[in-house]
């Protein structure tokens, strides 16, 4: 990626009228450049971007841009370390300080809802709870124009609740959030396939079906495998909850067909985890162990995947059990 087209995009971000009726401090610009910065991985590249655009960037947007860069910077060195890890820990907290300085509220909506999703993704939730709990409060009062990356901001609220068991809270946002989805943005089928999930956690079935057949045309339309392979995935615990287990186990198959081809490793691994449950439900052990081994083969090797790990090893000791393997569930112990 070159530097001069990136600088050339910013400038006119920096340059366009801010229409009429928008939010303070031109969010629409902040969102823009925000975009732009988020595609550069490559760190040395984007410190270069980010001085240029800052050089060009508005008075009033400079202290913005300033919390701004320590986030991205910060979510940049989780993905290449794909660790929670101190230089992101440390721009993390120098730009949550930097925040609460400004008592902008969208900014520090922004600002925890980023730091949360950083502790959430490393499967550290209770160290992401605070962050989540103050974004949480925050969005009950700020409109959706005055947000940040509004549908951002959304997901990653939503994403968190979900995973605490809190499903009606997530749908709220994604449903906030799919309002202002265009059909050809990546987030749509990625918001329906979550809804799916959500309304399946609180046993709507009919609900958590159509969001998934959504996410599926969503997927297609878009060419975008892997959302149509998760779909899969959800469909098919739906046909288990009807104790189709033939149907659950050739849509887990193709989920994971779809996956590997994909080089979705972590979406592979969770497809295994669920065939091997449809394969115990259908006494098939030998197949069932087969896929939980697979599946323990990636889990076993990320530190932040050990309640997989845990949930493979207990069907694996369930497997043993059945099978009155008792070296093999000795071993598992």
């Amino acid at each position: 990626m070159r530097i001069q087209p990136i600088i050339l995009v910013l400038l006119l971000i920096f340059n366009a009228p801010i229409a009429q009726g928008k939010p303070v401090k031109s969010r629409l610009n902040l969102d823009s450049t925000i975009t732009q910065l988020s595609l550069i991985s490559d760190i040395s590249l984007y410190k270069q971007v980010f001085k240029e655009s800052y050089k060009l960037a508005p008075v009033d947007q400079k202290e913005d841009l300033k919390v701004i860069d320590k986030i991205l910077l910060a979510v940049k060195y989780a993905a290449h370390s794909d660790s929670i890890n101190a230089q992101s820990n440390r721009l993390f907290a120098e730009a949550e300080k930097l925040a609460s300085l400004q008592k902008d509220e969208a900014l520090n909506i922004w600002v925890n809802s980023h730091i949360g999703f950083y502790y959430y993704s490393y499967s550290a939730l209770i160290k992401a709870f605070p962050y989540y709990l103050k974004s949480a409060r925050a969005l009950q009062i700020i409109p959706y124009i005055d947000l940040i990356k509004a549908n951002d901001v959304l997901k990653m609220n939503a994403y968190y609740y979900g995973n605490i068991n809190d499903p009606k809270k997530a749908i709220l946002f994604l449903e906030t959030a799919l309002q202002h989805t265009e059909t050809d943005s990546p987030d749509h089928a990625s918001f329906h396939f979550n809804l799916g999930q959500y309304y399946l956690a609180i046993n709507d079935i009919p609900k958590a079906e159509a969001q998934q057949i959504r996410c599926q045309k969503s997927a297609l339309r878009n060419n975008n495998i892997i959302y149509y392979a998760k779909a899969l995935g959800e469909l098919a615990k739906i046909e288990v909850t009807r104790k189709n287990y033939y149907l659950a186990e050739q849509l887990l198959i193709e989920d994971i067909a779809l996956s590997e081809k994909a080089e979705d490793l972590r979406n592979t691994m969770y497809a295994q985890i669920q065939l091997g449950k449809v394969y115990i439900l259908k006494k098939e052990y030998q197949k069932a162990k087969t896929y939980f081994d697979k599946a323990y083969t990636y889990a076993s090797r990320k530190s932040y995947l050990y309640s997989y790990e845990k949930t493979i090893v207990e069907n694996l000791l369930l497997l043993a059990k059945e099978t009155n393997n008792s070296q093999a569930e000795l071993a598992y112990y």
